[in-house]
């Protein structure tokens, strides 16, 4: 049996430093867009649901401000993004029960 071609491995130099964000959402708003941080390319974005969420708690994670809410996060669980800039990633609550998240991303090496 003839073995698959792999993917190319890329590697990427080592950060700076970690940034971590705490973003609390109440229900019954808009989007917030997130802080704006350049992410190095190679680098992502991950969005962490707070695991000290109320149960029943959903927070969502979307690329634009109104519409769809296009990936719902219930407490303790994460999704990564690679994106050049954290400001194009919006968040919000799903219901009446506020949620909070948690966002990390990484410092470019100079």
């Amino acid at each position: 049996m003839a073995k698959s071609p792999r993917a190319q491995e890329v590697f990427v130099a080592n950060s700076d430093g970690i940034y971590c964000d705490n973003v609390i959402l109440l229900p019954n708003q808009p989007k917030q867009r997130l802080p704006g941080h350049e992410v190095p390319p190679g680098m992502h974005v991950l969005i962490k649901s707070d695991p000290g969420n109320p149960l029943g708690s959903i927070v969502y994670v979307d690329g634009h401000p109104v519409g769809s809410k296009s990936w719902p996060l219930v407490p303790n669980e994460e999704v990564a993004y690679r994106v050049n800039n954290t400001d194009a990633i919006f968040v919000g609550v799903l219901g009446a029960i506020a949620g909070q998240l948690i966002i990390d991303y990484t410092l470019e090496a100079d």
